[in-house]
């Protein structure tokens, strides 16, 4: 591969001086679930800091043991909590996959994010798969021992109670109320429509004015997080312009969309950014416009606060605030169990043996706790936890914190 771009480059520039921050002091290695299973430190932070900040200044070509090394990492920035120095770690790493893309090496989750720009396709593929669970079809191939649990999960995940919905231009909510923008994400017409209704029903009977998009939207994520970041800013730019120019506070379904659009200043668009917020957070927060009765639930509920909700966002007591105002529930910390579930996005397809091994523990969490249901913000931890479930032989129901609110709500 030819060697990394002049030093005169905004991204080599920025990773070089986000990397210079670090002193490499390795109080970020405990925190790191990568090192903590491979024990290498090209696969620790501040090995994948000395990594990147040599590729960025020309003394290491991008070759496959570096995109290796730092295609491994999770992002799931549980660094950036331990760190003392404050390195933006996952600045650096967007940065690095940028330019490790610049210098010839292929993009992760390329068949992915293709799928996801095509919301017909997307919702006819899982209409496909629900008419196979029907038919019995789903049954027979989650029986094949070749079958991994993570792909049998996301079949009985992709074909949960609630099918495909068209969400784009949907309103709810009293002409008065409070006004919000909803952002279902590019996954939630066909993957987790269930929560979409559910929080649209929610905020309604919550007193909010609720907008959906009339266009689908993608926060540009997977885009930036596998060296793209061309491709992200136009995603940005798409959300800045769907979303108005009012002040209304535009909630994110998926904590981990909440924190690609809190964070869209690196992208060109700090006005969105400043106005963007993670759905449970808000709910827990935020005084109710309507403050209805809620009627108890009577379940056991293990909460599951997803890495980009505790370390990127920085609210990790979201969901347990929310869910504490819901009668009869009673919670289970996460505190002390594993640190990362091992979706973290696409990684769960690029790098299966990884986030299998790191979905590993919650099977025995769950076989320990045996919860009712597996409360988390983020669909693609919800899948991974499914997967686990499956592992544990443990009957559950993983959903969205504000699917039990809007349970709570109904009479």
């Amino acid at each position: 591969m030819t060697p990394s771009p002049s030093t005169s480059e905004p991204s080599v520039q920025a990773v070089v001086a986000g990397a210079d921050r670090c002193v490499q002091c390795g109080l970020c290695l405990p925190a790191c679930p990568t090192y903590g299973l491979l024990r290498e430190e090209a696969d620790s932070p501040r090995g994948r800091v000395a990594l990147a900040r040599a590729l960025a200044a020309g003394e290491l070509p991008a070759e496959p043991t570096l995109t290796t090394h730092l295609g491994r990492c999770l992002l799931c920035r549980a660094c950036e909590s331990a760190c003392p120095a404050g390195v933006p770690f996952g600045a650096i790493m967007d940065g690095a996959r940028a330019l490790t893309r610049r210098a010839g090496a292929p993009a992760a989750s390329a068949p992915l994010r293709h799928l996801l720009d095509r919301p017909r396709l997307l919702r006819a593929g899982v209409r496909l798969l629900r008419l196979a669970q029907a038919t019995g079809l789903t049954r027979l191939m989650a029986a094949l021992p070749l079958a991994p649990a993570r792909w049998r999960a996301l079949v009985a995940a992709l074909t949960r109670p609630a099918p495909p919905a068209r969400l784009a231009g949907r309103r709810a909510g009293p002409e008065a109320g409070s006004p919000v923008w909803l952002f279902p994400g590019c996954t939630g017409e066909a993957l987790d429509a269930r929560t979409a209704t559910d929080t649209l029903a929610a905020l309604a009977a919550l007193g909010f004015r609720v907008r959906v998009p009339e266009a689908h939207l993608c926060c540009g994520a997977l885009h930036l997080h596998a060296g793209l970041p061309d491709e992200a800013r136009d995603r940005a730019s798409a959300c800045a312009a769907a979303l108005g120019t009012d002040e209304a506070p535009v909630l994110a379904i998926a904590s981990g969309c909440a924190l690609q659009l809190a964070e869209l200043n690196r992208l060109g668009q700090p006005a969105l950014a400043a106005r963007a917020q993670e759905l449970t957070s808000f709910l827990a927060r935020i005084p109710w416009p309507h403050a209805p009765a809620l009627r108890p639930l009577g379940l056991k509920v293990l909460l599951h606060v997803p890495c980009t909700l505790r370390h990127g966002l920085h609210q990790p007591g979201a969901v347990r605030a929310l869910l504490a105002r819901i009668p009869g529930l009673t919670l289970i910390e996460t505190e002390g169990l594993p640190a990362c579930c091992g979706a973290a996005g696409a990684y769960l397809f690029e790098e299966p043996a990884l986030s299998d091994a790191l979905r590993e523990p919650w099977a025995h969490v769950l076989e320990q706790h045996r919860p009712d249901v597996i409360a988390t913000p983020n669909l693609g931890c919800a899948f991974q936890l499914q997967a686990a479930a499956h592992e544990a032989r443990v009957s559950l129901e993983v959903l969205h914190p504000v699917s039990l609110l809007a349970r709570a709500l109904q009479p």
